[in-house]
């Protein structure tokens, strides 16, 4: 359970940094600015993608009921 919501929180920040371009960022002195520039290799992205889906469809796909104290096997994806 751990290993999807780390991975799922990885997923979603590199779904957020899809949407940056290199910036400036102002320092705490007005006067100094700081070019970033960064990139990221979409294609492990989309690998992660890939599995999370898989294991959403596939049958050993489960949820937790309301109260997160049960697994329910999920069925008919």
């Amino acid at each position: 359970m751990k290993f999807w919501k780390r991975f799922i929180a990885a997923l979603a920040a590199a779904a957020m940094l899809l949407t940056l371009n290199p910036a400036s960022v102002l320092a705490d002195n007005p006067s100094t600015t700081i070019t970033l520039s960064f990139g990221f290799n979409q294609s492990e992205a989309r690998r992660g993608l890939a599995l999370v889906n898989a294991f959403r469809m596939g049958i050993e796909a489960w949820y937790w009921d309301p109260s997160s104290s049960n697994k329910i096997q999920a069925s008919n994806l």
